[in-house]
């Protein structure tokens, strides 16, 4: 009786274990995801505002 009760004792400990360093590596995934999302995003804004000023400067000239 002990040694079943100890066995499924650490059993259900190991799936907790998993289950946090799962939800933990998603975490750390998402925010790695949103983090680049985000530079993409600033990167892009960046190369379309330079990209409309050249473009006005130009229309400006002629």
């Amino acid at each position: 009786g002990t040694l079943v009760r100890n066995l499924y004792e650490c059993m259900r400990r190991e799936a907790a274990a998993v289950k946090i360093q799962k939800n933990v590596r998603r975490h750390k995934a998402r925010e790695s995801y949103l983090l680049l999302q985000a530079a993409t995003v600033t990167l892009q804004t960046g190369l379309r505002a330079m990209s409309a000023r050249k473009e006005f400067r130009f229309r400006k000239e002629t």
